[in-house]
């Protein structure tokens, strides 16, 4: 009997690692936010190597996934991590981090650069400790923490060329 169940346990955890995998080509199609929630290795113990994007490096990273569970932001090659996620914005690195409200007795009105909604967003500051995310206005938030833009693709030069001698 306990061979029976060890066995339907075996294929129960092989058959929820087989659906959480995400099938072909479903990276390409994934919306970007995925690419901005949190790492999440899922309740499982299969320890999959797979690729997520880290908010905060700005970069894909390797982690072990579990199997199951876990979030969209689970790629299984580093080249599906980088084709979905190389559009997100670069932000400064004191925009990348969680606003503090600091350890004091203070009641202040700021601002702090959100990485999930890409905007600014109201928080009360104690006025003191805390961290660099902490501005006293939105427009000084906003010219700090605005995304920029990555550079594009490269583009094939030769072929720009190629185009304006033919022109």
């Amino acid at each position: 009997m306990q061979i029976y169940a060890a066995q339907v346990l075996a294929a129960a955890t092989l058959l929820v690692q087989v659906i959480a995998q995400p099938q072909d080509g479903a990276s390409t199609s994934r919306n970007m936010t995925a690419c901005l929630l949190p790492m999440d290795e899922g309740p499982c113990k299969a320890m999959l190597p797979q690729y997520y994007y880290d908010r905060y490096t700005q970069t894909c990273q390797e982690f072990l996934y579990g199997g199951c569970g876990g979030n969209d932001n689970n790629f299984e090659t580093l080249e599906d991590c980088e084709k979905t996620c190389w559009k997100i914005k670069k932000v400064p690195k004191i925009c990348r981090m969680e606003p503090e409200e600091g350890r004091c007795r203070a009641y202040l009105k700021r601002y702090a650069f959100n990485l999930m909604t890409m905007a600014c967003e109201k928080f009360i500051f104690t006025g003191c400790y805390g961290n660099d995310n902490n501005f006293r206005d939105e427009a000084s938030c906003l010219e700090k923490c605005s995304p920029k833009r990555r550079n594009k693709k490269p583009r094939n030069r030769n072929r720009i060329r190629k185009m304006k001698t033919q022109s």
